[in-house]
């Protein structure tokens, strides 16, 4: 091949001279680039011989400007021809194998959705009838032979705390209001009346005698008197007053009349230490103690171990106030060391306790109806020194005639909703039945029985 003919663009090469000079030009490129002494054939066993196939100095410099996004990796869909180089199109044979793909994705999703998606609710309402049983159990340690004995411990902690109490007791300290009455005696025996005595008003105002009084059948005695309380409301209007240790009938004989105002009454009201402020401060400082100490003994609990809320108690092993009774303050302080007792059991044993002693007392035709088992619980006696609680349960449930769901279902496979409703009816024990179907397209049961759910409603609650 002359130079000249060297110079001029191939002609009659076809596409495969094409792409083995591009193959060709690749190696060449990246056997350039390694170090001589790494040269290595790029697949064993496979050899290029150069020059058999004419390759135009000019050619594999067209070839070697090609867009170096081609020169690491061929892409899957790379169109054959080089003339655009850059962009990338997907054959028709591609596309066709995609269209096919996702052809059958759609269909396989309607086959599912014909077979698995439809779905039947079918809800009973059932007859019902109650059943209550009242069960002593015993919680204590574990071990014990006796089946009422649930298994339980008790929990303590002996608590430090500090706070303050608000006073609640109020007192008016001034002055009583004071004045004279008339003892009145429309009795036909002497009244021999006593200092101190009570008389009230018919809105609860006391007042008492400041000294004794004689007084003659059908006559009137004056004498002093004085409010209980101090304060403006101890001062009232000309009234009538009875005796507070008097019956009803004595009282229409013998009581007072104050002809005039009683008056003098003054003060203001402030908080005063009481009794009862104490006691309630006591209170306080023990639900201080138990929040305490609760979170502490819920850690310690086993696995499947509560709490018997009902068990809870603080004693009291020391109480110190920054007040007396009696001490004119809004609020004191106070410190106090509480012992909080708890026992704790395993949940699941008095559960199922409980649940054959129901079942024990079932009649022949009935079952439980499904569900948790309600009860109520109160303690009884705690021995806090043997760690055991006598422990009184009253167990409410309801029983509903007996079922077999996965003969139901069987039952009601593949039926139209009209004829499963019929068969449900039927049953005895059966008030009424109705049945759902999913989706908006279903006509009959599902022949699955796993898309068949079962749902009883008792005809009256526990």
């Amino acid at each position: 091949m002359s130079h000249k003919e060297a110079e001029e663009p191939l002609e009659g090469h076809d596409e495969r001279q094409e792409k083995e000079l591009y193959e060709v030009s690749q190696e060449i490129k990246e056997k350039a680039e390694l170090p001589q002494k790494t040269l290595r054939p790029r697949f064993a066993g496979a050899k290029v011989p150069v020059a058999k196939i004419p390759v135009p100095g000019e050619a594999q410099q067209i070839h070697s400007d090609v867009d170096h996004r081609y020169e690491k990796k061929r892409p899957l869909f790379l169109k054959k021809s080089f003339k655009k180089a850059g962009k990338v199109r997907v054959g028709r044979q591609e596309r066709r194998m995609l269209l096919i793909f996702f052809g059958l994705v759609v269909a396989a999703g309607v086959i599912a959705g014909v077979i698995f998606l439809p779905t039947a609710t079918a809800v009973l309402r059932l007859r019902t009838a109650p059943l209550l049983v009242d069960e002593q159990l015993v919680i204590g340690t574990a071990g014990e032979a006796d089946d009422t004995v649930v298994p339980g411990t008790a929990f303590w902690r002996e608590v430090t705390v500090t706070g303050s109490a608000p006073v609640q007791n109020m007192e008016t300290v001034g002055e009583k209001a004071t004045g004279t009455v008339d003892i009145v005696n429309r009795a036909t025996e002497v009244q021999r009346l006593l200092e101190r005595s009570r008389l009230v008003t018919a809105d609860g105002q006391l007042f008492y005698m400041q000294k004794h009084a004689i007084v003659p059948p059908n006559s009137r005695v004056s004498v002093p008197v004085e409010a209980d309380l101090a304060g403006e409301s101890s001062n009232i209007e000309p009234q009538r007053l009875d005796f507070a240790a008097l019956d009803e009938a004595s009282q229409q004989l013998v009581y007072a009349e104050a002809t005039k105002a009683l008056t003098g009454g003054s003060g203001e009201e402030i908080a005063v230490v009481g009794e009862e402020d104490i006691n309630q401060a006591k209170r306080t400082a023990g639900e201080q103690a138990r929040s305490q100490a609760e979170s502490e003994i819920r850690v310690e609990l086993p696995e499947g171990w509560v709490i018997l809320e009902e068990s809870w108690t603080g004693e009291v092993v020391s109480f110190d106030a920054e007040a007396a009774v009696g001490d004119k303050t809004p609020e004191f302080g106070y410190k106090a060391k509480i012992a909080v007792r708890v026992m704790g059991f395993e949940q699941k044993v008095l559960e199922e306790h409980l649940k054959t002693t129901l079942e024990e007392r079932l009649d022949d035709d009935y079952m439980l109806f499904p569900g948790p088992i309600a009860y109520t619980k109160s303690v009884s006696n705690v021995d806090w020194d043997k760690g055991q609680l006598k422990l009184a349960v009253r167990v409410t449930h309801t029983t509903i005639p007996s079922l077999s769901l996965d003969t139901l279902r069987d039952k009601l496979a593949g039926r139209s909703v009209e004829e499963a409703k019929e068969y449900l009816e039927g049953l005895s024990g059966v008030r009424s039945a109705s049945i759902e179907l999913w989706p908006f397209w279903a006509r009959s049961v599902p022949r699955i029985e796993q898309r068949i759910s079962l749902e009883l409603e008792p005809e009256k609650q526990p």
